[in-house]
């Protein structure tokens, strides 16, 4: 009788996936400053940081362009949830889904 080397390999079942795997959509939180259309809005975005010398509070903001989709109501102040999208125009890359 000759010895072979040969492992037995397991054999696993793979469940079958859909092609389309779950993404994650970045989304930031900020306050409407600004509605210069009917369909856009200025939306800045304030962060908190700590800095990291002297370990004191930063505030550091951003505006955003966003879309405002029809049925949503935007209000000058009010605070908006706004999630990347498409790029609707030269500036405006996010959409704004609740306020």
């Amino acid at each position: 009788m000759v010895k072979t080397n040969v492992k037995k390999v397991k054999r696993v079942e793979v469940a079958a996936v859909s092609n389309r795997t779950p993404v994650q959509i970045r989304s930031l939180e900020g306050i409407i400053s600004g509605i210069p259309d009917r369909t856009t809005a200025v939306v800045t975005v304030s962060r908190t940081l700590i800095h990291s010398k002297y370990r004191k509070r930063i505030i550091r903001s951003a505006k955003y362009h966003a879309h405002i989709p029809e049925g949503v109501k935007a209000i000058l102040g009010s605070k908006v949830r706004i999630f990347a999208s498409r790029p609707r125009s030269r500036t405006k890359r996010w959409l704004i889904r609740s306020t």
